[in-house]
């Protein structure tokens, strides 16, 4: 199995009581460092969790060609702008709730994943737990049955958006 190395853009509360435990506790996963405005921060955030690397910026951590993948749990104003420069630096995104603050926003996020072939995924907060729904991109073909994208791959964000708005309806 392949590990894949993760990096963490902020040091926020979600970051560090759950999300990096769980990484950690995941096959094929090591965290591999976190970013902070403050060194300092991040610095302590590392030793907490033995990470090998801690930035004093995003971008630092983003131009790291050891991190695979980037886990976003940044404020949601920043979900879009971090998560579209982390594609194009080359790294597949784990984005918070709400990837984005409106459809269009989101909607921005496809022709990044499409140019970069990095791709994003949104944390879905459903009944309270946190879960990665398996739902299927525009092909059908569910994310964790395509050999030629890994399974933490984006699904479409507008597609995503208009499935949801439909249960609802439906409901």
């Amino acid at each position: 199995m392949t590990t894949l190395n993760w990096g963490v853009l902020g040091a926020s509360y979600f970051a560090i009581e759950h999300m990096i435990p769980a990484l950690q506790q995941s096959a094929g996963v090591r965290v591999h460092g976190i970013a902070s405005r403050e060194l300092a921060k991040a610095q302590g955030v590392a030793e907490q969790f033995d990470l090998p690397r801690a930035y004093g910026d995003y971008e630092s951590l983003l131009a790291d060609p050891d991190i695979d993948v980037v886990y976003n749990p940044l404020p949601n104003h920043l979900h879009v702008p971090w998560t579209e420069k982390a594609a194009r630096a080359g790294k597949h995104v784990l984005c918070e709730k709400p990837i984005a603050l409106d459809a269009a926003e989101a909607a921005s996020l496809i022709p990044v994943r499409d140019e970069t072939g990095h791709e994003a995924v949104a944390v879905l907060d459903v009944d309270v737990r946190m879960l990665q729904l398996p739902l299927l991109p525009r092909d059908g073909v569910r994310v964790e049955d395509r050999p030629d994208r890994p399974a933490h791959a984006l699904l479409d964000a507008v597609d995503l958006h208009h499935r949801a708005r439909r249960r609802r309806r439906e409901v």
